[in-house]
Formats: C-alpha cells, structure tokens, sequence
C-alpha cells in the first residue's frame, strides 16, 4: 500500500490495520520529497516497477497525517 501525507513523507508497506492511533504498515519503506531529486511519485512509480526495500518494521501513521492511501500496484501503469 501506498499511504500519502499532506507533507513531504509518503510511505509504502503491507497494510496491517487500522487502529484508534492510526493505520499500521508492516514491511515499510519511506521517502521524503525532494530527497536524491526525486518527487513522491518518482519514488512510488520506481517501487511500482521494482519492489521497495523495506526501512522500518512497521509504522504507525495518525490519521491526521494520511492523505491517501492507495495500492502499489495501482501505480504500475502512471
């Protein structure tokens, strides 16, 4: 899954669940904006074609943090 941020964060993990605290991702893999010159999008498209590697266990994002939260694969085509 791919969870957007109205920030410069975007995250992409296995969808676990949906808590009071937020929605927690396994597996997890993040960028932020602007790092190595790329985009968020670059970076999804890029795991979309190639996989992601994963940085942290898991992740917990609050919901007031979470723009967007997308499948992976949908992002193969863009």
């Amino acid at each position: 899954m791919v969870l957007d941020t109205p920030g410069p964060e975007i995250y992409i993990g296995r969808y676990f669940e949906r808590r009071e605290e937020g929605v927690v991702l396994l597996d997890v893999d993040f960028h932020h904006d602007g790092d190595e010159g790329r985009s968020k999008q670059d970076f999804v498209s890029n795991a979309a074609r190639f996989g992601q590697w994963k940085k942290l266990q898991s992740k917990t994002v609050p919901p007031e943090q979470i723009t967007s939260i997308t499948r992976l694969a949908d992002h193969a085509q863009r």
